[in-house]
């Protein structure tokens, strides 16, 4: 072939318009609530403390603009605040759509840099604030100046003139801009509302967001309260606001940490090692010592809405770990350039008060935010959790080749991490409620069947309980002294060291308490024994021979109930059961056990009384036996 024919040839590439990758990509990412969590999940990435959602409903003077097609930006429009300024490489990881350096840089919760397109949901002319620049994105390449189909955007310096000549400028400032201001110490996003009319001839989404749609998130985010602050990393604080056509602002909901310093404390162990890169925290995790954070901490929270408000006080646990078979797939993962943090948690609702209706739990899967599906747990969990394309659900399907990792990593982060956690949070919850509220203590328990992703967790987690005081008691030391109550100390113990009664025998708790024997009080919840034996790590049994081998002596007593030298041993009733249940198992042997109580009232030993013999009388004859002929000789009978 000549060079001539060469020259004649025609550019034939592959190739996708702007507008219809924005369009495929919201079919991943469905509008409402995710879309705020998206743009909060960026704020946290960015280590902004603090979020402000303004929704801005005025139709803003466009008498003076740069350019007269800047009109349809105008109008009312969803502005967010926060408080952390763009670096040089997020000005530049914005602009792509699905290669972020959030995929190694390892604080940052996003892998896939698609996330923050959900906003295109609502808009079709996102535009933001930070630092000294202005950027303005124009899909449409239909409003913005100088942009076309090949650059559909633009950026520009604040000091820029024409701006501040204009009426544009002004749309920024409920989220904080002043006039000529030339340098903005944090990021405001700004997106107008997708009209009926604008939505009629877009390429990106037919549908408008008005004030109906606003609704609907408004209230979808609500219901989350308190509870979306729980896991991130550096945000405390979030407002949502609306400005009315009359220019007042309102504010709608408020949720703020009422204890910021300690969470923002607890909360920055968990990055110091996520502060350089993936080989080094995969050398962190090889080292012997394995120096990785492991926090509890209650995080205090307070939301606020025009009806109500209310205070939650929660328990957070979260901690890295990583050995064994996470830490061969660690650093498989660091190779292949994919995102392994070993990084998960839990968390536990103490309490909450307020004006508001209380709300039943529902105990949700997190990825540092909620996610939709619920797990069926008492408690949240959290994790860096490989999750699908849509963000809304962990990876569990069988998938092949090297995706096979990301259902390993989601399975080994379960059962090496986030059980620590779970386990690390029962511990710190004895105190937090277990001290005074035992049985309600005992519902945090994983005891419920959950998500197939989470299948193994409950064992997991119980087999780590052996060795952790998690199991209350009660041992109470009796006294003789009339209208002296018995003092009840009360223990926590492992779960190898508590015994269980059989049903039935409610009544031998008080005497074995007496007597040191360490029962669960209150009684364990049936749903908990049962996860614990399906966990191969059943309670013990405390059995008829066990009590027999506890009681039985060679010595004889002949003394009164009341002074027997074992607490246990000084009330009728409570003699009568032990016996009763010494012999419930068939056995017929009863020398040794001191649980003979005579006619004349004193408690003796089996087979060891100084008589010889101690006879049982008939009910119908005990008149004439005891009370008559045998009278001198009380000794001799029951």
């Amino acid at each position: 072939m000549s060079g001539t024919e060469l020259e004649q040839g025609e550019a034939c590439f592959q190739n996708e318009p702007l507008t219809t990758r924005l369009k495929n990509l919201l079919r991943d990412y469905p509008e409402g609530i995710g879309i705020i969590k998206e743009l909060i999940q960026n704020a946290d990435d960015a280590e902004s403390t603090c979020v402000e959602i303004i929704f801005d409903w005025r139709t803003h003077s466009f008498e003076k603009l740069p350019d007269p097609r800047m009109q349809v930006l105008m109008g009312p429009a969803m502005l967010v605040y926060n408080d952390a300024k763009f670096t040089d490489e997020d000005f530049q990881n914005i602009q792509s759509l699905g290669d972020s350096d959030k995929r190694e840089t390892l604080w940052k919760t996003g892998r896939y840099g698609v996330g923050f397109n959900s906003i295109y949901h609502v808009t079709d002319y996102p535009s933001f604030i930070s630092r000294d620049r202005i950027v303005l994105f124009d899909p449409l390449a239909n409003a913005i100046p100088k942009t076309t189909l090949a650059e559909p955007g633009r950026s520009w310096r604040l000091k820029a003139e024409n701006f501040w000549n204009s009426d544009f400028m002004k749309v920024y400032e409920p989220g904080g801009l002043t006039p000529d201001m030339t340098q903005f110490d944090g990021t405001i996003f700004r997106l107008p509302l997708r009209t009926v009319a604008h939505a009629k001839h877009s390429k990106i989404r037919s549908e408008p967001f008005e004030q109906e749609n606003v609704q609907e998130l408004l209230d979808e985010f609500v219901k989350s309260g308190e509870e979306i602050l729980i896991f991130l990393k550096s945000v405390l604080f979030i407002r949502v606001s609306e400005i009315n056509q009359d220019g007042k602002k309102h504010d709608l909901l408020a949720i703020a940490t009422q204890n910021d310093q300690t969470v923002r404390v607890e909360r920055k162990k968990l990055l110091v090692p996520l502060q350089r890169n993936a080989v080094a925290l995969l050398t962190t995790c090889q080292s012997k010592s394995n120096n990785l954070p492991a926090v509890s901490y209650r995080h205090i929270i307070e939301v606020t809405t025009p009806e109500a408000q209310t205070t939650s006080t929660w328990r957070v646990s979260s901690l890295m770990r990583a050995e064994g078979e996470l830490l061969n797939l660690m650093q498989e993962l660091t190779v292949q350039k994919e995102k392994a943090v070993p990084w998960a948690g839990a968390a536990a609702l103490i309490s909450r008060t307020g004006s508001s209706q209380q709300k039943a739990f529902m105990g949700r899967a997190y990825c540092f935010l909620p996610l939709p599906q619920e797990t069926r747990l008492p408690v949240h969990i959290n994790g860096f959790f490989d999750l699908d394309s849509s963000r809304r659900e962990l990876t569990h399907d069988n998938l092949t080749g090297r995706d096979k990792n990301r259902v390993l990593w989601n399975q080994l982060l379960v059962r090496q991490v986030l059980s620590h956690a779970y386990a690390n949070l029962l511990v710190s919850l004895v105190e937090d409620i277990g001290q005074t509220e035992a049985e309600r203590f005992y519902q945090f328990f994983p005891t419920q069947n959950t998500i197939k992703a989470l299948a193994e967790l409950s064992s997991c987690v119980i087999r780590l309980l052996q060795s952790k005081q998690i199991i209350r008691s009660t041992i109470q030391e009796y006294t003789v002294v009339e209208n002296v109550p018995r003092q009840i100390i009360t223990r926590w113990v492992t779960p190898s060291t508590i015994k269980i009664l059989p049903r039935n025998w409610e009544s031998l708790h008080e005497p074995l308490c007496l007597d040191s024997v360490d029962l669960p009080d209150p009684v364990l919840p049936t749903e908990l024994e049962e996860a614990f034996s399906q966990a191969k790590k059943p309670f013990t049994i405390f059995r008829p021979e066990d009590l027999r081998r506890r009681l039985l002596t060679s010595k004889s007593l002949g003394i009164p109930l009341a002074k027997a030298s074992r607490a246990c041993l000084r009330k009728r009733e409570w003699v009568v059961d032990l016996l009763k249940y010494c012999l419930s198992d068939g056995c017929l042997d009863a020398r040794g056990l001191p649980l003979a109580i005579l006619a004349d009232g004193t408690l003796e030993t089996f087979g060891y009384n100084p008589s010889g013999f101690i006879y049982r009388v008939p009910v119908n004859d005990r008149q004439i036996l005891i009370n008559k002929i045998f009278a001198d000789y009380p000794k001799w009978f029951f």
